[in-house]
């Protein structure tokens, strides 16, 4: 029974998925909440998180273990394996520390433990090594398995923090001579601000030359491992920000043995404002076109646009968002524009350039009022009209369908305005008017009639007969005459 419980593996990995809970003492709150005790397989170059990897019967392994502290004044560490896979060889205090193997009577179902103090004032956050442990594996043994199954911390306030332990690293058999793959360089803590982009390559070799598989696991949401390219990438979004690091795991295999390591990850605020994607233009028509771009904080919204590198417009709103979007309207068609975005948030400012296209126009204006006659004299009538598009206007009229006259003006509007004069009094005219767009596109309306009014009399009447006395009275005379009109 004593075997079977000692078969138990739990290791502590430097960033596999670890919740610390800590106990506070009377003394007051513990300054090390987040105290983490790590050990790692790849004593070369520091912790490197490394929990899988291979090694033959009879050959050494050295385990090293680290924690993070500030100011811990006293630590108890006690490290259990199964003696009958593995042999404890040495150890190698790196600080004021004692160490000894004990006997199962005295550990329970550990079987190793150290017992040290630790200097005051040692970096926060940073793998502190505390010791250096070498064990034999016994011949055929297969797996091994080790594990903290106990640590303790206490502070110069004697307040103590025991946080648990949840992570697991295996010692694996592989063949005699097969070289281990490793990992090129260290995969040590990665850092990245809310809305910024994180990749990093995992790099890895095989001094036997064997095909290598790399795999990742325990991500963070959002995270993605690219298996072909060994490529990490996340944007981490506002609400990931913490002072925890996430986690991911890597391990790599040469279908023999597998190496593992852990990255831890920092995912900070915003320290200024940027633009993480875009500007682009996601909608675009021979008038319209539509501007987008993100933020990694809430500012304003303001594209300025023209058809030189000097832009020469501006559009855009105040309120601050984080997803921007800007409708430029009346554009020319089938023309190249220049534009800039620009994003304030006091007293950071955010820029982003480019250029677009506008669609070829191939719609022939529509007229959508009109044509209307108004102000019409004997010689004269103002004819009006509205259409869907920038464009000139024409009035093309007549005395019969086959109009022959025209008037209008070259002018890219809406609402349209022509005077026609010289018309015959008392006339019928007919007429239709004519839009052409920018593009070259002509708009006809629908044929219309008006009557011009007749010519005004301008000659006075003319007496034919001279006024002559019809009738009087003592108090009245009635005087008759008479004029040819």
């Amino acid at each position: 029974m004593m075997k079977d419980a000692l078969k138990r593996i739990i290791l502590v990995m430097c960033a596999v998925a670890f919740v610390s809970i800590f106990s506070v003492g009377s003394a007051g709150a513990f300054e090390n909440e987040n105290a983490v005790v790590m050990l790692d397989l790849d004593p070369a170059a520091g912790n490197q998180g490394v929990t899988i990897r291979g090694a033959a019967g009879g050959t050494e392994v050295t385990v090293e273990l680290y924690a993070t502290v500030t100011d811990v004044k006293s630590f108890t560490v006690k490290v259990g394996f199964d003696p009958a896979k593995l042999s404890f060889v040495a150890e190698s205090s790196k600080v004021e520390s004692g160490f000894q193997v004990m006997p199962p009577a005295l550990m329970g179902e550990s079987v190793a433990g150290a017992v040290g103090m630790l200097f005051a004032g040692s970096k926060s956050g940073d793998p502190l090594l505390l010791a250096t442990m070498v064990f034999r594996p016994v011949e055929g043994f297969e797996e091994a398995l080790l594990t903290v199954l106990y640590a303790e911390f206490k502070d110069a306030s004697g307040a103590t923090n025991k946080p648990a332990q949840d992570a697991t690293a295996t010692i694996t058999e592989g063949p005699v001579g097969n070289h281990l793959p490793v990992f090129e360089g260290p995969l040590g803590d990665q850092e990245v601000e809310a809305w910024d982009r994180l990749t990093f390559r995992v790099a890895a070799s095989d001094a036997d030359g064997d095909s290598l598989m790399v795999a990742a696991e325990r991500l963070p949401f959002g995270a993605v491992f690219d298996s072909t390219t060994w490529t990490f990438q996340w944007r981490p979004v506002a609400e990931q920000v913490r002072e925890d690091p996430y986690l991911a795991a890597f391990s790599i295999s040469d279908g023999d043995t597998t190496v593992s390591a852990v990255v831890r990850v920092y995912v900070g605020a915003p320290s200024e404002l940027r633009l993480f994607e875009g500007p682009e233009i996601p909608g675009i028509t021979d008038h319209e076109a539509v501007v987008w771009w993100r933020t990694n904080m809430p500012s304003d919204s303001w594209v300025e646009y023209g058809l030189e590198p000097e832009y020469g417009v501006t559009k855009g709103v105040s309120k601050p968002v984080m997803i921007h979007r800007v409708l430029l309207t009346a554009l020319w068609p089938d023309t190249t524009y220049y534009y800039r975005v620009r994003s304030v948030s006091a007293p950071d400012t955010a820029w982003g350039t480019g250029t677009f296209r506008t669609e070829a126009d191939t719609l022939a204006p529509k007229v959508l009022t009109g044509p209307d006659v108004v102000g019409v004299t004997d010689s004269a009538a103002t004819v009006s009209w509205a259409t869907d598009e920038p464009s000139d206007s024409w009035v093309e009229y007549g005395f019969d369908d086959g109009y022959g006259l025209e008037a209008g003006r070259e002018e890219w509007v809406r609402k349209h305005g022509v005077r026609l004069t010289g018309l015959e009094p008392d006339t019928t005219i007919t007429l239709r008017v004519r839009s052409v767009d920018r593009s070259g596109n002509v708009g006809f309306s629908e044929t219309v009639t008006f009557r011009t009014r007749p010519t005004p009399d301008t000659k006075p009447p003319r007496m034919i007969l001279a006024p002559v006395a019809m009738a009087r009275t003592d108090e009245a005379v009635t005087v008759a005459w008479t004029t040819d009109e």
